[in-house]
């Protein structure tokens, strides 16, 4: 199991949302938060592109681009959130 993997799995985990359902194709809806996290991790906290994070994630490279303004957002109102996030990677 690649790095990658461990931290789609822990965040899925933490999240109690299955890895299938937000790594899919059609997204669910409630699962649309946990997938723009991991977009968020896996752009800031890897040495992935947002192309092939978009083709992990089976998005639009610019919908990679739209969860990052979604999390970023989401820091600013709740700080806590970067600290956690950043803790999948270690």
């Amino acid at each position: 199991m690649s790095d990658i993997d461990k931290i789609i799995e822990k965040i899925c985990y933490d999240y109690h949302i299955p890895v299938e359902e937000v790594m899919c194709k059609t997204s669910i809806h409630y699962a649309a938060r946990v997938k723009s996290l991991v977009a968020y991790v896996l752009l800031y906290h890897t040495k992935l592109t947002k192309y092939k994070i978009a083709e992990l994630m089976h998005v639009h490279h610019y919908t990679i681009w739209r969860y990052k303004e979604i999390v970023s957002e989401e820091i600013r109102r709740n700080p806590e959130l970067e600290s956690k996030l950043k803790s999948y990677v270690k």
